[in-house]
């Protein structure tokens, strides 16, 4: 059994603000907006995990989970949640339609935009 997990912070200045404060979220663009500054200092992207694996007479088992709290209220998201029997997984993580190795490299903290990043 793990914990697991870690802190990020980030700090956000935008010199010519839109209304959206912690995320690019285009429809809070302003029209005619006064000149103004805005600076943000967060850790909602800190991680916390849960993994847990042993053996079993049927095979090798594991129970994982993590989230964060990038969300618009600071509670708790649930990013991974799932239950693994040999090749057999059920719950929540990433897509099996996309490869994650096949996506573009990019510094954008928010990953690029024409990325598939489902969770089913």
């Amino acid at each position: 059994m793990k914990l697991g997990g870690y802190v990020k912070a980030n700090l956000n200045n935008d010199f010519d603000p839109i209304g959206s404060k912690a995320q690019f979220n285009t429809t809070t663009i302003p029209v005619d907006a006064v000149p103004r500054q805005n600076t943000l200092l967060h850790a909602r992207q800190s991680q916390l995990n849960f993994d847990a694996s042993w053996n079993s007479p049927r095979g090798p088992v594991r129970l994982y989970s993590e989230g964060d709290f990038l969300c618009p209220t600071n509670a708790y998201r649930l990013l991974h949640a799932y239950g693994e029997v040999k090749n057999l997984l059920v719950g929540q993580t990433w897509t099996t339609f996309t490869s994650r190795e096949a996506l573009s490299a990019t510094l954008d903290i928010d990953g690029a935009v024409p990325s598939v990043n489902r969770r089913q």
